[in-house]
């Protein structure tokens, strides 16, 4: 009894798409995962990029990014309502930025706001 297996081979005709919601967690945790061992491996080699005085990565937290400039991190926080984009500001660490974008998206959306940290974390009447 033989048993045959199938390969299957991507057409270069094909379309790249953009991943699905449900992968979208995963491709940005690749992208954050990749930025940190690039920034890991530059530290390790001794190598400071000309860009370093402008890097801007995404991190694990909704609406917030990390920028680099020289040796110092921000941590900024927007979202974006019905086409308007709210920028909140920089913040030194990453847990005050998620939370003004959390207290931001609760006076936007409401209940219906998808947040970053549970939703007992906030102090909120009326939720």
């Amino acid at each position: 009894m033989s048993t045959s297996t199938a390969t299957v081979t991507a057409s270069a005709n094909v379309p790249l798409r953009t991943p699905p919601k449900a992968n979208r967690r995963a491709h940005r945790e690749r992208l954050i995962k990749e930025a940190k061992r690039v920034e890991f491996r530059a530290r390790q080699l001794g190598i400071v990029p000309k860009h370093t005085k402008n890097i801007i990565m995404p991190t694990e937290y909704m609406g917030v990014t990390c920028a680099i400039y020289g040796v110092k991190r921000f941590f900024g926080a927007k979202i974006v309502f019905e086409g308007e984009e709210f920028r909140l500001g920089t913040f030194e660490n990453i847990i005050d930025a998620a939370k003004a974008r959390d207290f931001k998206a609760i006076q936007l959306y409401g209940s219906e706001a998808r947040l970053n940290l549970p939703r007992e974390t906030y102090e909120v009447s009326g939720l």
